[in-house]
Parts: C-alpha cells; sequence; structure tokens
C-alpha cells in the first residue's frame, strides 16, 4: 500500500511538472532569444516548438492544424479570419504596453477583439538597386504618384528588349495591401458598413494595370507569366524590374551597398500582414503567466533584444524585426512615420474577412478567364 501511494505520489508530481511547462507554437525563430529570457526568472517555463518554415498565416496555416494542443501561437497573422472563432482568448496588456504600442498596431489589437496583439511592426516599402536609384535620384521618399509615374517612364515594350518599371503582380505584397496603398476606404453608414464602388475599380486597375497599358492588354501578363517563378532578390538583379515592393522587415536585411530602400511618403496604413501573438482559450489555468510573457515580449528592453536578435540572424532569416514598442528609437525619424500608419480598418470584422476570401477566390477565376473586372467588382461589393 505503501509503494502504491509513492508511485501515485511520483506520478502526481510528473503530470503537475508537464501541466506546469507553457507549450508555445511559432514559425518566428527570432522568439527563441525572448522565450529562453523569460524563462531564466519565471517559475512556468515555456517550451517552443519552433517550425521549419514561415507561413502566410500561421494562425490557420495546415501545418498548424493541431494548434490548440499549444497555450501560445506566435507568427505571421493575416485577416483573413477572425481569432475568437479559432479559439484564442483575450489578452491583458498592462497599460504601459498599451501607451507604448504604435497606434496602428493597438488599433489591430483592439480590431483583433483583444485575442492577437501585434510584437513588431510591418508596412509596405519600395526597394530598388543602388544604380538604379543613383541614376533616376530616388529620393529617401516619394509619393505613391511620384513613384508610379516614374516607374513608368522607364518601361520598355519592344519584344526584342522588353522591362518594366514595376508590376505589383510580379511583387509578394497581397493585392489587398495595393487597394489600401491606392487609398481605398470602408465607411458606414447607420452602422451599415460600405465601399466606394468608384474607389474599388481605380484600386483594382492599380493592381491589376499598374502601367495602363491600352490596345495590347495582354503584354503586361505574358511578361509576368514568363518571370512569375523568379525568386528575390533576383528579380531586381536580373533587371526584370526596376522596382520592387516589399515588407519593411524583409527589405531592412537586404545589403546597403546593393539595394536602396524608399518609404513612400503618403502611405498611410500598415501591411494587413502582422507578426502577432496569441492565447488558446483552453490555457485558462496558465493565462497569467502567458499574459506576464506577452507584456514581457512587448517591453521595450526585450523588443531591443529581438531587434539586436534579429540583426545577428537576418543572413539566415532574411529579415530584421521592427518593434512594436515605439520608445525603441529607430533611425530617421522612423518612428513618427509608423505612428502616423493605420491599421486597415473594414469598419466590420465579418465583413471585411468576407472580402478578402472573396478577393483571393475571385483572383483566381479571374486568372482564369472565368469572369471579368466587373463580375470581379460585383462579387467584391456583394461582402458589404
Amino acid at each position: 500500500m505503501k509503494r502504491f501511494c509513492i508511485l501515485n505520489f511520483i506520478l502526481f508530481f510528473v503530470i503537475s511538472c508537464s501541466n506546469n511547462n507553457i507549450k508555445m507554437l511559432t514559425d518566428d525563430a527570432n522568439l527563441l532569444d525572448a522565450v529562453s529570457r523569460y524563462n531564466l526568472s519565471s517559475r512556468m517555463k515555456i517550451k517552443c516548438t519552433l517550425l521549419d518554415e514561415q507561413s502566410a498565416n500561421i494562425f490557420t496555416s495546415n501545418t498548424t492544424s493541431n494548434m490548440l494542443n499549444y497555450d501560445i501561437i506566435a507568427g505571421a497573422y493575416f485577416p483573413d479570419s477572425d481569432p475568437k472563432k479559432l479559439g484564442f482568448t483575450e489578452i491583458q496588456l498592462n497599460d504601459k504596453i498599451k501607451n507604448n504600442l504604435y497606434k496602428g498596431l493597438y488599433s489591430a489589437f483592439l480590431q483583433n477583439g483583444k485575442t492577437l496583439v501585434p510584437y513588431s511592426a510591418d508596412f509596405p516599402v519600395i526597394v530598388a538597386l543602388q544604380k538604379t536609384a543613383q541614376y533616376i535620384k530616388l529620393d529617401r521618399q516619394i509619393t505613391f504618384d511620384e513613384f508610379r509615374k516614374t516607374a513608368i517612364s522607364l518601361n520598355k515594350t519592344e519584344l526584342t528588349n522588353m522591362t518594366f518599371g514595376f508590376i505589383p503582380r510580379l511583387t509578394e505584397l497581397p493585392e489587398a495591401d495595393y487597394y489600401f496603398i491606392g487609398g481605398i476606404e470602408f465607411t458606414e453608414t447607420n452602422n451599415k458598413p460600405e465601399i466606394d464602388k468608384e474607389k474599388l475599380s481605380e484600386c483594382f486597375n492599380l493592381y491589376n494595370n499598374f502601367n495602363m497599358i491600352t490596345g495590347d492588354g495582354n503584354i503586361t501578363d505574358i511578361y509576368i507569366k514568363n518571370n512569375i517563378k523568379t525568386e528575390r532578390p533576383l528579380i531586381l538583379k536580373k533587371g526584370i524590374l526596376k522596382f520592387d515592393m516589399t515588407y519593411m522587415q524583409k527589405a531592412s536585411a537586404l545589403n546597403p551597398e546593393i539595394y536602396t530602400v524608399s518609404l513612400i511618403s503618403d502611405l498611410k496604413h500598415l501591411s494587413l500582414k502582422q507578426n502577432c501573438i496569441g492565447i488558446n482559450s483552453k490555457s485558462s489555468g496558465k493565462t497569467a503567466e502567458i499574459n506576464e510573457f506577452i507584456n514581457f515580449l512587448l517591453s521595450e528592453d526585450m523588443q531591443k533584444n529581438l531587434v539586436s536578435e534579429a540583426q545577428r540572424t537576418s543572413i539566415l532569416t532574411g529579415k530584421m524585426i521592427i518593434p512594436a514598442n515605439k520608445t525603441v528609437k529607430l533611425d530617421t525619424d522612423l518612428n513618427n512615420y509608423i505612428d502616423n500608419l493605420l491599421y486597415p480598418n473594414f469598419k466590420n470584422k465579418k465583413s471585411g474577412i468576407k472580402f478578402l476570401n472573396a478577393l483571393t477566390q475571385n483572383k483566381e477565376q479571374l486568372s482564369k478567364e472565368q469572369i471579368k473586372k466587373d463580375e470581379f467588382i460585383k462579387n467584391l461589393l456583394k461582402t458589404y
């Protein structure tokens, strides 16, 4: 009987120790250092699982179908799904963190029902080879309209000598980001969200016919088809495009002796995709410790460490970290620039999700010529 009691005690102790661990799943290697630092002084340790590859959205990726076996999920998030319906619970940020987050990132936190909070900031930027930038005297900041005119002026459409200044469809940014770059607005009248049809059509043309080629509309399509599989940054090195557009975190990791990065001076929005962290709603017994870790991750000291760690590993990861905490000082007045960027607001979470999913579905139908532009626009308008 005594031996049986001892065995039961050992089993209870092993289970208790296991339950005292916080299980975390991420696709972001830069978070491993934060976990190690947190574990140095925390009673409840975090056991972190790192995915081999980054996904477009770790929160809905097929590779993370068992993600609710984890207490924390962290990595890339795209707002085409509702975090609450995915099984995430509210995060408790302390007042200091709330005040120190960039305004757009705090807005993203609120739009996600306080279930996912960004731990870094990202937004679209223009990238060019240094020799191209010097040739056209590209400024550190340029309006999007000036950029478009400059890019189009560099087009060469002769069949034997064809190159383009810029084609949005050959970049890695999703189509929806270009709609916000183009100035789309979602309004609300009598609690009913609405889209401006004319602006939606304008943004469609910005993405799908940036170069405004008429008469032979398939020139660009053929060019895209021939070059769509070209990896970055070879798309610039091979002269396929004179300009690329990508995320600031990726652009910051490029060799500044070869590439130059320009900000869009009249940009109004952060990118839709942000690195976020969330808490599994089934981890109710650990939420205090998890919230403690999230506030630790967003603190000024830890955000500085994230930046340093990203600099150290950028050759392997291909990206830097732009801190979410605006008290971390950045170069050339970048703090003010980021703090003036909003997070895209669809006014209605449900309608926004429908819009983004319809954009993806109709884009595929459009590429297969199953629908035309008017039907594409009409189908998007139906989501609101």
